[in-house]
């Protein structure tokens, strides 16, 4: 680790694993594993703020309306027909904690990524993040750890998403930030819900109406509007676009 970049590492760490997965986890207590994918969904469309604000990359009018639109469609996700909640608020806060996590992590990641191995970044985040957890564990959990007997299936899930969850994405997340760049990165995060709502259908009968699949199809739609990029040819006839 170079001189002065210790803070850096702390506050990936703080970041994602630890404040991400505090709020996905615990909010996942209190909402479906399809309206968290949704929110979660957003962080594309926050993350060209965050850019914005702490590298001063441009942020256009699309970004803008696809943030409008966005909202209208998570709204339709957790709201029901009356605009009551049909999703618990503090699941939803929990979710969008989360997301702000999400966005912090990106925006130190973009400032390391090209000084540093993509595991060494990883080994260091994961490490740190530990420390993070371990006193909430011990006053929290640690009672429970050591009186609920050993259950296969609840362990075999614990090392699925060390492995794949905390390790394999991370890594592949952060080489392709260093080669696309945090917007491009984002975007892929555009189809979480699409997969986690057809998995979770068939993995755990979890069942959509009709209002809150026309919002994930609003929320994917507003995200991918965000964006893109127009241009007009030089010639003046119609725009192209670029994502």
């Amino acid at each position: 680790m170079q001189p002065g970049d210790l803070k850096f590492f702390l506050l990936l760490a703080f970041f994602e694993p630890f404040l991400y997965f505090m709020g996905e986890s615990y909010g996942l207590k209190y909402v479906s594993s399809t309206v968290a994918s949704v929110i979660v969904a957003t962080i594309p469309l926050f993350s060209p703020i965050a850019a914005w604000y702490f590298y001063k990359e441009k942020l256009s009018k699309t970004n803008l309306y696809g943030l409008i639109i966005t909202f209208f469609g998570v709204s339709l996700v957790v709201l029901d027909t009356s605009f009551n909640f049909i999703a618990s608020p503090l699941g939803i806060s929990l979710e969008f904690m989360a997301v702000m996590g999400a966005i912090g992590y990106t925006s130190v990641l973009k400032g390391m990524s090209h000084r540093y191995n993509t595991f060494t970044i990883i080994t260091y985040q994961n490490l740190i993040g530990a420390v993070f957890f371990l006193p909430f564990w011990l006053g929290f959990e640690m009672k429970d750890f050591i009186q609920v007997p050993f259950h296969a299936e609840a362990f075999w899930a614990i090392i699925k998403l060390a492995i794949f969850a905390s390790t394999f994405a991370f890594i592949l997340f952060t080489y392709s930030m260093r080669n696309l760049g945090i917007n491009k990165s984002n975007i892929f995060i555009n189809v979480i819900p699409v997969f986690v709502a057809v998995i979770a259908y068939v993995v755990l009968g979890d069942q959509l109406n009709f209002h809150q699949m026309i919002g994930i199809a609003i929320v994917i739609s507003g995200l991918f509007l965000a964006q893109i990029n127009w241009k007009r040819k030089i010639n003046g006839s119609s725009p192209i676009y670029q994502a």
